[in-house]
């Protein structure tokens, strides 16, 4: 099956440098450029062949894929990292490339600082997540032994996850790498509180499964911010 192109529109969607992929690292395209510049696409992609003929930008540092223009045809065009753009924009003379080579410049700074502010949050909500699991693990063991059939024992990790997702982002599947920094910090304390509220009440000596709906009932209880704070995420 033939993976869907993007469109030209959806290209030049976002800003002019976006984060690309699972956070990977940041980009900008030709197309992007082209539009900046006011020049046809054609122009600045000639100027990155003609740069890469001249090895002036590796081969191996740009990418090119195909996108689908507004007439439906297809056509070429590159990613750039910041060298490689700043290179096609030096390329260039005029009062426009000279701005756009200073705004190209400070959005590189600023979105780069964006995604490394983003890995070093998912990176502490990594190892929430694996304390967590630890006694959810617990439980979900201790309920295989009452109720191994029941999805409150089988689905108990997903029905876990899924609260917490739907606290801190208002949708039960959202995955980790579209979160925003700010919503997998919150992803980060709800985990902490599960991993307490789990150990509290096993040394209080309740049942598996009133555990467990202790836990989830906790869990939903955080979803009203208490007078538009973040005193939900404190632990209870």
């Amino acid at each position: 099956m033939t993976a869907t192109k993007p469109t030209q529109s959806e290209l030049l969607q976002g800003g002019l440098v976006d984060i690309t992929a699972h956070h990977k690292s940041v980009e900008t395209n030709s197309l992007k450029i082209a539009q900046n510049l006011d020049v046809q696409h054609s122009d600045v992609t000639r100027i990155i062949k003609r740069l890469i003929a001249n090895e002036a930008i590796s081969q191996r540092t740009v990418s090119v894929s195909d996108y689908l223009s507004d007439r439906g045809k297809l056509y070429n065009f590159y990613h750039l990292r910041e060298v490689e753009a700043l290179q096609v924009i030096m390329s260039l003379t005029g009062a426009k490339a000279e701005k756009l080579h200073k705004e190209i410049a400070q959005a590189f700074v600023s979105v780069k600082k964006e995604n490394a502010e983003w890995r070093a949050q998912a990176l502490i909500t990594t190892s929430t997540t694996k304390q967590a699991n630890d006694q959810v693990y617990w439980l979900r063991n201790e309920l295989a032994e009452i109720i191994p059939t029941s999805k409150r024992c089988t689905m108990l990790f997903v029905h876990i996850q899924g609260a917490i997702n739907q606290v801190a982002t208002g949708k039960a599947n959202t995955k980790r790498d579209t979160m925003t920094a700010c919503q997998l910090q919150k992803v980060g304390k709800l985990e902490q509180q599960v991993y307490a509220h789990i150990e509290q009440l096993r040394r209080e000596g309740l049942d598996a499964e009133a555990i467990r709906d202790a836990t989830m009932a906790m869990i939903k209880a955080q979803n009203q911010p208490k007078n538009g704070s973040d005193l939900w995420l404190k632990s209870a």
